[in-house]
């Protein structure tokens, strides 16, 4: 398998942060569904879920100048801020399905 086409986050969260839209475009089609899952399956609310990704990324947008800028971990500060925006939501833990969370 070969990694030449590999999406590289942290060429996108760069040109993010030089006003780039379609960057930004394109880490939304690349995390986008993977996020929704995981925002969903924290707040079993689909509707939330997906405000909390667009929050996601306008705050990527908005702090792309302040990435670290440390290949390797670019899809991890993304994650970190969907993890920040569901800290301050409310969580009905019994409305979690503890399955689904593990499998994410």
């Amino acid at each position: 398998m070969s990694h030449a086409h590999a999406f590289d986050h942290h060429v996108h969260i760069q040109a993010c942060a030089q006003g780039r839209a379609q960057a930004l475009h394109a880490l939304f089609q690349h995390e986008s569904s993977s996020m929704l899952a995981l925002a969903d399956a924290w707040l079993a609310d689909e509707a939330r879920a997906r405000q909390a990704v667009t929050d996601t990324f306008v705050m990527v947008w908005k702090h792309a100048s302040h990435y670290p800028a440390q290949p390797g971990q670019a899809r991890a500060w993304l994650y970190s801020i969907l993890r920040h925006r569901l800290k301050y939501e409310p969580h009905d833990y019994s409305q979690t399905d503890p399955v689904r969370w593990h499998s994410l």
